[in-house]
């Protein structure tokens, strides 16, 4: 009797508690909520389940944030918060509705999970998330969020993060990104403190890239994002790169470069693996461009590589053919007055004896880095200075541009093209078979309409 007395008494205090809970628990669970996020949080609509698992009609947040002049501020409906402590459910599982973050990002549905009763480390409380249609701003969106980590809830940090998400598109600057999906992972994050402020390093795996700026796309990349007090470094490779608006690709493309404290970039390096950069261009085999800021808004950019043999076609007629060689071309960047100068050097490996040389001096001033609404070809040039070498051995031919204006656009310039011997120049081609004769010929016959300067002559024209 006393054992079976003992034992009504526990279902009878069972009982009690329960009912205590299901219909008391709603005005002590949300004075809980308010009391234990001073006041951030404020759930109405709060109702117990007989599982004892709790919905939220709306649950209305403001967070004071250091970093943000404002307060963050937000609100979820249809929240669900059930838990398990036996079995093979998570230990604690909260789903949200539709949830907006005020001015910053709405999400359709919220789903955090953590391991089963049994595996849970309550020092150390391994999470994981899953957010749907998620929208920042009008900036960035994607289908799906997959976020997953350890939350250590005394030093306020979650480490060994896990990020994968799908169907990517961000707007930037008025160009378009979008990829199918974007993986991450990150060692140690802060809670609360400003993501690009966290010393910390990252690799992205992404795959099917789009950039609508230059329609460029690639099935896949790896991005490494590595932060320290004095720089932000990162390293990108691309496989099977395409330039669908210039008709060109890239077998491989890397890119390594590093920005300051105060998000300007210090230096950046290319480097291209069998590329066509346009269509019906020549092949190179490799390709480095290495970009160092050298003042306020000053640049150095190097360019060098080698190009293969191609074929040189005018509608469609065959005109001759272009040795193969490699180059070096060495830039200048003024972006506080706007001016470029360049100084490039080509070297071809002809079959003929003769030792065929290029070089090319440049230099013009452009509104073009002033006025990033002005296309390449529309931007109006100035101070304009455009000289050209091929030498022959002894021969050469010479060529520059001339603004009559002070300003003018490619339509306005008049080119100059001077030979030192106009017959020796060509026999030389012709033996290097770089022109084919009937080309050869009516080349010839242009170039001799110009002024005859001893055995060479001088050519001017418009295009």
């Amino acid at each position: 009797m006393i054992i079976l007395r003992i034992f009504l008494y526990l279902i009878c205090i069972i009982s009690i508690g329960w009912s205590v809970l299901v219909f008391g628990g709603p005005p002590i669970i949300k004075s809980l909520i308010s009391a234990y996020s001073g006041g951030a949080l404020k759930a109405s609509g709060i109702r117990v389940s007989p599982t004892l698992g709790i919905s939220i009609s709306r649950l209305d947040f403001v967070f004071q944030n250091e970093i943000l002049e404002s307060p963050i501020e937000g609100f979820s409906r249809a929240t669900e918060i059930s838990w398990s402590v036996f079995g093979e459910e998570p230990a604690v599982e909260l789903n949200l509705g539709p949830s907006v973050l005020k001015s910053y990002a709405t999400a359709d549905s919220l789903k955090i999970y953590t391991p089963t009763f049994r595996e849970m480390n309550w020092q150390n409380i391994v999470f994981s998330s899953h957010m749907i249609n998620l929208a920042v701003s009008s900036y960035a969106q994607t289908e799906s969020l997959i976020l997953s980590g350890s939350l250590n809830l005394k030093s306020k940090k979650v480490s060994n993060v896990q990020v994968e998400a799908s169907s990517v598109s961000a707007a930037v600057n008025g160009s378009r990104y979008s990829a199918s999906s974007v993986g991450s992972n990150y060692k140690e994050l802060e809670i609360g403190a400003y993501l690009p402020k966290q010393l910390t390093s990252s690799t992205f795996a992404i795959e099917d890239i789009m950039i609508s700026e230059f329609n460029l796309s690639a099935p896949e990349a790896i991005m490494k994002i590595m932060l320290t007090e004095e720089a932000r470094n990162f390293k990108i490779n691309l496989s099977n790169v395409k330039f669908s608006e210039f008709g060109g690709y890239a077998e491989n493309l890397k890119v390594d470069g590093r920005f300051n404290q105060v998000n300007a970039l210090e230096e950046l390096h290319l480097a291209f693996e069998n590329s066509i950069p346009i269509k019906k261009s020549p092949k190179f085999p490799e390709i480095s461009a290495r970009v160092k800021k050298t003042g306020d808004k000053q640049y150095e950019l190097q360019i060098k590589g080698n190009v293969e043999e191609f074929e040189l076609h005018g509608s469609d007629n065959y005109i001759g053919l272009l040795p193969d060689g490699h180059f070096v071309i060495d830039l200048e960047i003024d972006r506080a007055i706007s001016r470029v100068t360049s100084r490039s050097k080509i070297n071809f490996n002809a079959s003929s004896a003769a030792e065929i040389i290029g070089n090319l001096e440049m230099g013009f001033q452009s509104e073009f880095f002033k006025n990033s609404s002005c296309s390449v070809l529309d931007c109006k040039l100035s101070d304009l200075a455009f000289d050209y070498t091929i030498s022959f051995d002894e021969e050469w031919v010479r060529g520059r541009a001339e603004c009559p204006e002070s300003f003018c656009g490619l339509s306005d310039i008049v080119y100059v093209v001077r030979t030192s011997n106009t017959i020796n120049v060509f026999t030389i081609l012709n033996q290097a078979q770089i022109i084919n004769p009937l080309s050869s010929l009516y080349l010839l016959s242009v170039i001799s309409t110009g002024q005859k300067i001893n055995g060479g002559h001088e050519l001017k024209f418009q295009f």
